[in-house]
């Protein structure tokens, strides 16, 4: 679900892109709009559901870590890069909110030949998704082969 919610958010993201383009101002403001909700449901699920499950499952590494045995020390490495590394991709996803947020605040300067802001915050839109291909696999599939 996390990563079509991104993917749409791209998708949605790249549509505005062609708007502003084709020089209609309200519909990248609609799109763009679509993909700061996207984004949101994404930082939602992650946190307000996945986090909040894993936490209350005594899954942060520490002294109350709830895996004992054999496991422990390993399962507590790959919840540290798990908690780590989706707190860091979600503060690029805030940054990136923020970014489209300015976008859509300013959308009234940009016309079929001056949209370079719009077309650098989508790099930046789409760098976030990079990362979530980066990640999703590294937590989610690595090990569920063997």
């Amino acid at each position: 679900m996390n990563t079509a919610l991104l993917m749409a958010s791209s998708f949605a993201y790249g549509v505005g892109l062609a708007y502003i383009q084709c020089g209609s101002r309200r519909g990248m403001v609609f799109w763009l709009l679509i993909a700061c909700a996207l984004g949101l449901a994404f930082i939602s699920l992650k946190f307000g559901v996945e986090w909040r499950n894993d936490l209350e499952k005594g899954l942060f590494p520490g002294a109350n870590f709830s895996i004992h045995g054999p496991a422990r020390s390993g399962a507590q490495l790959f919840f540290a890069f798990y908690f780590f590394s989706t707190a860091l991709h979600g503060l690029h996803l805030i940054v990136g909110l923020g970014l489209v947020a300015w976008i859509i605040s300013q959308a009234r300067r940009f016309a079929p030949e001056r949209h370079t802001p719009v077309r650098v915050v989508g790099l930046y839109w789409t760098f976030i998704d990079i990362i979530w291909l980066v990640l999703f696999p590294l937590i989610y599939l690595i090990g569920r082969a063997s």
